[in-house]
């Protein structure tokens, strides 16, 4: 039995069709909520399109969707938006978006915020020795007082 010629690309493009969809579960599957949220897509709707509409589900979420996640490491490293660990403590914009200052510990948002241009808090949140201004992170000694707005 020989195999023609027509018969290798439909085993080709079935094979191909299959590995475009796995790529596009695993790239999916990879970005946590939050940067589904960050680029304004929801991560359900796109993994079930992959799924159910196969190359075709694939090829849109790679065209469409995956660009967006390209450019979110550019928008992590604005101090505007600490990530976990890569930013000191300070008063930050509050990352659910809400009008307010949030207060991020160096490792994670605490409960504590602040209204969006306010003077600067006179004490850190939860009891420590010295607070930054909004925005700004936190002196070193002999620095000048950042500035009030």
């Amino acid at each position: 039995m020989t195999v023609g010629l027509f018969e290798l690309l439909i085993i080709g493009f079935i094979i191909g069709s299959i590995g475009l969809g796995i790529h596009g579960l695993v790239d999916g599957l990879r970005h946590s909520d939050a940067e589904w949220k960050a680029i304004g897509q929801d991560r359900t709707l796109w993994l079930l399109a992959i799924w159910f509409f196969g190359i075709v589900g694939a090829v849109a979420y790679l065209v469409a969707i995956r660009p967006k996640f390209q450019q979110l490491p550019a928008m992590a490293e604005s101090p505007r938006m600490p990530m976990i660990g890569a930013a000191p403590p300070g008063w930050y914009p509050d990352p659910s978006g809400a009008p307010a200052m949030r207060w991020f510990d160096g490792h994670q948002w605490t409960p504590s915020t602040a209204p969006m241009n306010s003077p600067p808090p006179t004490s850190w949140p939860m009891g420590h020795p010295q607070a930054p201004a909004p925005g700004y992170p936190p002196s070193a000694p002999g620095d000048p007082p950042p500035p009030v707005s």
